[in-house]
């Protein structure tokens, strides 16, 4: 698959994986099961995204999760394509060719998705794309039971940062931003790849990971900080939720993660 566009810092440069797979970009799709050592192939779910198309040529890949939720409209002249994020303002257009990647962009370039073009003879309409938040990803983790509802409980997951095209990135941050109906304390750690790719696994999702230093940022100020990620690159991130014994029972707990970075 051909990437175009990456000549240079895209809200889309740094990714996000899923871990547990058994070799860097193999194959591993459980939010579940992202319980630490290699990067899998398939990127954490952000945002979800509902279609109605009358482009068939394009392929929503990814969604960044600044978009927020709301209507997004990816549009086609024919020619180029354009992205108007929910409550935004429509960004410059992009060519594409017949299995070409592009990251389009709104006028606020943190807005993007990532479409794939499948299909010869671009045609003109655009595509309606309903974002809604994803639950149950490694951020949000799995639904509480009852049981441990009553009793508490600590689990954890684990994902990795990647990046994306052709650069490293820097000065990588992350603090958790405004949380909704939450009861749990939300904490974050990173851990640096052992050298071949892979940071520690866990044996299930009780288990405590080795070595991790622990916090709650809510700024940016006091974000965790990685100084930098080449190109081919991992690092890990750690994810830990802490539900109080006897808590209520709740419809959801929408956790939010925020992130920023420097191109090289």
């Amino acid at each position: 698959m051909t990437v175009i566009n990456s000549a240079g810092m895209r809200s889309d440069s740094l990714g996000f994986y899923l871990t547990g797979a058994s070799s860097d970009g193999g194959v591993q799709t459980d939010p579940d099961a992202s319980l630490g050592n290699y990067r899998s192939s398939t990127e954490v779910r952000l945002l979800g995204g509902i279609i109605t198309e009358n482009v068939p040529e394009l392929i929503v890949e990814r969604v960044t999760g600044d978009n927020g939720v709301g209507v997004g409209v990816i549009r086609s002249d024919g020619t180029n394509i354009y992205y108007t994020p929910p409550g935004g303002t429509e960004g410059t257009g992009e060519a594409i060719d017949d299995g070409e990647t592009a990251i389009l962009e709104g006028a606020d370039r943190d807005k993007a998705v990532r479409v794939t073009r499948d299909g010869a003879g671009l045609k003109t309409g655009s595509l309606s794309l309903s974002l809604v938040d994803v639950f149950n990803n490694p951020i949000g983790m799995s639904n509480i039971p009852n049981a441990d509802r009553v009793a508490g409980s600590t689990i954890y997951r684990a994902i990795m940062l990647r990046p994306r095209g052709l650069y490293g990135v820097l000065d990588i941050k992350f603090w958790l931003g405004t949380m909704t109906g939450t009861q749990s304390t939300i904490s974050i750690g990173y851990e640096a790849q052992d050298g071949s790719g892979k940071i520690q696994t866990i044996a299930d999702e009780t288990t405590a990971p080795s070595g991790i230093s622990w916090s709650s940022p809510t700024d940016e100020a006091s974000a965790i900080t990685i100084s930098g990620l080449d190109v081919g690159e991992n690092h890990g991130l750690w994810i830990r939720r802490v539900f109080p014994a006897g808590g209520t029972v709740k419809e959801r707990e929408l956790v939010s993660l925020q992130c920023s970075f420097l191109g090289v």
